[in-house]
């Protein structure tokens, strides 16, 4: 089934393939989903307000942290 879709998708002219965006999220902490929206979706995505209305357990949904000469280490422990 997905085999016939990608080949009618990647047949049609790229003009016509047809997008649609989903502009309402629905799991986000409204603070985290503004980040993305902001810079990645030139704020077309949006919060629904039954989001609002819950209680989230961490008051602050997340920090960032400028780690100056920081590096990443990958190994078998994640």
């Amino acid at each position: 089934m997905f085999d016939r879709l990608y080949r009618y998708f990647k047949e049609l002219p790229r003009h016509e393939r047809p997008v649609h965006l989903l502009d309402v999220q629905y799991r986000m902490h409204p603070e985290i989903a503004h980040f993305p929206s902001k810079h990645v979706y030139n704020d077309n995505i949006h919060t629904d307000s039954s989001v609002f209305k819950r209680s989230f357990p961490i008051k602050k949904p997340y920090a960032l942290f400028n780690v100056h000469g920081g590096r990443e280490l990958n190994d078998r422990k994640g």
